[in-house]
């Protein structure tokens, strides 16, 4: 179906969104855009830090003036507004700060500055200050080796699980698990007991709220080849007449949901924008209001891994919504492609299915406020560019000062003292600070650190041994000194190539347990 919506949006040289105009209206007696501007619209601007971090999400309103004496241009009004800070020494976001529109002065003035700590041996999330009037405002947690949750101070109590990490009793209850990792049943304190149902893929496809109420009556899921879901059945309500959702989507982004109730049907489609903040949830709403306004609706703050602190929306999406991630409420979970997230308690509700890290369960590497994760089973951080880019050029220089030494030292001890020298103190070098600067915590953290160092080690020792070999011997005092500058050059390259290779797949060996 066709849509006279427009929007537009602006990339940096890196790809990233810096801007987008949304919630257009023509000007009068314009039935679009291609001979005028919009008369009002929507307008978000995304700033990044140096490491393309986002750091600010601000949202203007523009009105197209007719009347000003320099020019036709717009006038903005401020809507809402977002920041970010990363001043923890590793780079994780240290606070989050929400802003409301000052109409007096056209500006945005502070409601609240929201903080968070972290582990410093793992980078796991410890602590949070919400800093917002709500109750549980500050709030902490602790973990087992495993990276598995043992307490939480809004929920206090017993955190149980079994050697593979799969979760057996919280302070909200009891859970089963099948053969496979999937959870299957679980019990609340008050005794209500629900089930989970899986297909052969790990899919959920079926659930029940409530055993104890139901005579077969269950909500129903089915996905598609890729492992998208296409459709929900709301079988529990009115299992003889059930609520249908079906899910269209572009690539892998929904674009439209279908809801048919008897006779019914609803197609829900940009009937309102979604305003998003730094870490991408949808904390409202913004819809037209008559000719040249708008109004906002659904407004929600989630805590930092996505249950619902105040606010009440009728939208099937919030806590990281930017990247397409539905709510659930018949099952208070969120469905993130791969596998459904239970908020409430941090986990995954089944193993990851990419089997990475030594916890299959654990969500964003324990860490939501820093990171999140798009598909269900990949955390979704990267290394800093800048410092990624400062480790290839100690590789370089490596490499540089190896060539050199062979190319016009010949094979003399010296020549190699020089080369191995050199090679042992950047990448020894490169793996302390691969270690104090790019380390992304969790089972798996520092590892490539660890590699880098000890390669420097064992360069220094061959160098070692060698050098003292061909002294005592005299085995290579028969070669002359080289100056072949191919030959510099050929080694150069082949020794930065393999340094960059090596570091590459270390990257993807260390991707964090989604």
């Amino acid at each position: 179906m066709e849509s006279s919506e427009e929007m537009a949006y602006v990339y940096d040289d890196m790809g990233r969104l810096q801007e987008s105009t949304f919630a257009e209206t023509p000007q009068a007696g314009q039935t679009g855009y291609d001979t005028f501007d919009p008369e009002t619209r929507a307008h978000v601007y995304y700033d990044y830090d140096q490491a393309g971090r986002v750091q600010d999400v601000e949202y203007w309103w523009d009105t197209f003036n007719h009347t000003d004496p320099l020019g036709p241009e717009y006038y903005a009004s401020p809507i809402w507004k977002t920041t970010a800070t990363y001043n923890h020494k590793l780079g994780l976001k240290d606070s989050t700060t929400y802003w409301n529109a000052q109409p007096a002065t056209n500006d945005f003035g502070v409601d609240h500055t929201e903080t968070y700590t972290y582990d410093p041996q793992t980078d796991w999330l410890t602590g949070v200050n919400y800093n917002d009037g709500n109750p549980n405002a500050i709030q902490s947690w602790t973990y087992d080796v495993a990276g598995n949750r043992i307490s939480d101070s809004a929920k206090p109590g017993t955190w149980t699980y079994d050697n593979l990490n799969r979760m057996t009793a919280s302070p909200m209850g009891t859970y089963g698990n099948d053969i496979l990792g999937n959870r299957n049943g679980f019990t609340s304190t008050a005794g209500t007991g629900s089930s989970y149902g899986w297909d052969d893929l790990n899919r959920m496809i079926q659930y029940t709220p409530d055993l104890a109420l139901t005579s077969g009556n269950k909500y129903t899921y089915q996905y598609r080849a890729d492992g998208q879901r296409t459709k929900k059945t709301d079988g529990w309500i009115n299992p003889t007449n059930p609520t249908v959702t079906q899910y269209f989507y572009d690539g892998q982004m929904g674009v439209q949901d279908t809801i048919t109730s008897g006779a019914n049907t609803t197609v829900k489609r940009g009937k309102a924008f979604p305003l998003y903040d730094t870490h991408g949830n949808m904390v409202a709403t913004l819809a037209r209001s008559g000719l040249g306004s708008y109004t906002t609706a659904n407004w929600q703050s989630y805590d930092v891994w996505g249950s619902v602190r105040s606010g009440n929306s009728s939208m099937n999406q919030g806590y990281v919504a930017r990247i397409g991630h539905r709510s659930d409420a018949e099952s208070g979970l969120l469905y993130m492609r791969a596998r459904y997230y239970e908020p409430s308690s941090g986990r995954f509700v089944s193993e990851d299915p990419a089997t990475e890290g030594q916890n299959w369960y654990a969500y964003a590497n324990n860490s939501p406020s820093m990171y999140s994760d798009s598909s269900g089973k990949d955390v979704d951080w990267k290394m800093n560019p800048v410092l990624k880019q400062f480790g290839y050029l100690l590789m370089a220089m490596a490499a540089y000062v190896t060539a050199v030494a062979v190319a016009f030292g010949g094979f003399k001890p010296v020549a190699k003292l020089m080369a191995y020298t050199s090679l042992a103190f950047f990448t020894s070098f490169y793996g302390f600070f691969r270690s104090s600067t790019i380390r992304a915590g969790g089972d798996s953290q520092g590892f490539g650190a660890y590699i880098w160092l000890a390669l420097g080690g064992g360069i220094w020792l061959a160098a070692s041994y060698f050098v003292a070999l061909a002294s005592l011997e005299g085995l290579l005092s028969s070669y002359a000194p080289g100056s072949d500058a191919l030959g510099a050059l050929a080694i150069y390259a082949a020794t930065l190539f393999l340094f960059m290779t090596i570091e590459d797949f270390l990257g993807e060996i260390e991707k964090r347990p989604s």
